[in-house]
């Protein structure tokens, strides 16, 4: 079995004694492992269960690797921060599918194929080519005689709720979050801590948390066209805690940069077979590194993700006191997740199995939004959102997610669905940490989008018919998109696209990137 481990950007493998290992963690008694020493972590496994017992004992962003008589020990985190993937047929283990395309011609599998374009990742363990596969978020794999098999380790499965009281369940939390920064903190050790600032809690959040604790060396940063919404609120949060504020205008440089060769290097770093590669703070960070206007080993602090955590991407159908069966559970994920590419009858079929056969175990010590968190943690987040932090490796920059801190999963999985409703346990939480900022940023925004999404469901059971909804939404996220998509493509060609089935933006995207691939 050939061990390929070569990519090293923002973090480096780090390699003894037959064990490879990147990314930091903590162990049970807060001891931080990291570089050299997050080899020595992982020395003396035996076996299967002395793998398993030190993966849950960790809490980190980290991937490691062992070889040990004959047999492979591989694994990710809670949220796949480093991807591994392996293949029985061409006896190997690696860091990047693609680099086995330069000894075999690798076949593409036609429904993770199309199903990448519909979703913008591939899910399950599967790859888009055939005899390639992932390990997912939670998940390692044990190869002996040259046999994979698949354990998994971690799940972020809603049950075993606790009952907490209103002020019980806000101090939970926010000594989750004190915790998480800690360790944040006790990781960077003094070096600049840049925030992506939008105009939502989650970035607030942490900056919030930074300044309380007295951590001064912060950077924050907006981007998009001027004076854009989320902009104005990151630039007031950021001035009134008075961190480091900069602004990248994007309608000078997005359509130049996209044309360019590191563009397609990083399409190729950030695919690796299974996700859409995320663009949009692409070109902020490549202004940020061009400029100086960071520091050389700055860490990157994306907001990922209290914002699913916390509730908001359920709706009413999780709040239904009526049990949700798998049937109702799948239909649920293909209309929310199966949405940026026209899906007709006979592929979703084809997804609905694919979906079965990859919802956790049911529960009952669970709740209605149990199995679809668990889906959308393993899938979405772990090969969409998180893995939009290739865009900082990919620069040379480290990055953490303190909100993917294993403390605070295990805090939420345990939340009652009452405090998770509508996310206002978790909105009030970060608003009362300081009032004062909590009334300088304005609500209306949210409240505009809240009736601008009625608007366009009202018009949409009017008229009955989807295509035009798609059309007057297409147009309205094309003008004010925070990607200055209009840059990209015209809009005639994106009202074209979203009649040939490419639905939204990151529909719009996938199909340029499948262009810009073949090229």
């Amino acid at each position: 079995m050939k061990i390929d481990l070569t990519i090293n950007n923002g973090f480096n493998w780090y390699h003894s004694k037959d064990i490879w290992a990147k990314g930091f963690l903590f162990d049970s008694k807060n001891d931080l492992y990291e570089k050299e020493k997050l080899v020595d972590y992982f020395i003396d496994i035996k076996n299967k269960e002395d793998f398993e017992e030190r993966l849950k004992g960790a809490n980190g962003f980290f991937s490691v690797v062992i070889k040990d008589q004959g047999r492979i020990y591989a694994a990710v985190d809670s949220i796949r921060s480093h991807p591994l993937f392996f293949s029985e047929k061409y006896q190997w283990i690696g860091d990047n599918p693609d680099f086995l395309k330069k000894s075999y011609t690798l076949k593409k599998d036609q429904v993770s194929k199309h199903e990448f374009f519909a979703t913008g990742y591939v899910t399950g363990n599967e790859t888009i080519y055939e005899n390639i596969f992932q390990c997912q978020a939670g998940q390692y794999v044990y190869i002996k005689d040259k046999l994979c098999q698949l354990s998994t380790y971690y799940q972020y499965l809603h049950q075993d709720f606790v009952n907490y009281s209103e002020l019980e369940a806000r101090a939970k939390l926010d000594s989750c979050v004190t915790n998480a920064i800690k360790r944040l903190v006790a990781y960077a050790k003094g070096r600049q801590l840049v925030i992506p600032l939008s105009g939502g809690y989650d970035s607030r959040l942490i900056a919030l948390k930074l300044k309380k604790l007295n951590y001064t060396n912060v950077c924050c940063f907006s981007y998009g066209p001027l004076n854009n919404s989320e902009t104005v609120i990151s630039k007031k949060v950021a001035d009134y805690l008075r961190f480091k504020w900069v602004f990248v205008d994007y309608k000078p440089i997005v359509k130049r940069l996209y044309s360019t060769k590191d563009m397609m290097f990083y399409y190729q770093f950030s695919h690796r077979a299974v996700s859409l590669p995320h663009i949009q703070d692409y070109f902020a960070v490549h202004q940020l590194k061009e400029k100086r206007l960071i520091e050389k080993d700055s860490i990157f602090v994306p907001g990922h993700t209290g914002d699913f955590l916390a509730g908001g991407h359920l709706s009413q159908i999780e709040y239904s006191l009526k049990q949700l069966d798998k049937d109702k559970i799948i239909a649920r994920i293909i209309k929310k997740h199966y949405l940026l590419f026209k899906l007709s009858r006979n592929k979703k079929s084809m997804y609905l199995q694919k979906i079965q056969n990859n919802l956790a175990e049911t529960s009952d010590r669970g709740d209605n939004s149990s199995l679809l968190s668990c889906w959308n943690w393993q899938e979405r987040q772990a090969k969409f959102i998180v893995n939009s932090c290739r865009v900082y490796e990919f620069f040379g920059y480290e990055w953490i997610c303190p909100l993917w801190d294993k403390e605070l999963m295990e805090y939420f999985k345990r939340l009652p669905m009452k405090f998770r409703k509508n996310k206002l346990h978790y909105d009030t939480y970060v608003n009362q940490l300081d009032t004062n900022l909590a009334l300088k940023v304005s609500m209306n925004q949210t409240l505009l989008k809240k009736c601008l999404r009625n608007s366009l469901c009202f018009i949409r059971k009017k008229l009955k018919s989807i295509d035009i909804l798609v059309v007057v939404k297409g147009y309205l996220n094309f003008k004010k998109h925070i990607l200055c998509f209009d840059s990209l493509i015209s809009l005639k060609e994106y009202i074209n696209l979203s009649f040939r089935g490419h639905r939204g933006i990151n529909g719009v995207e996938l199909f340029l990137f499948g262009r810009r691939s073949q090229q």
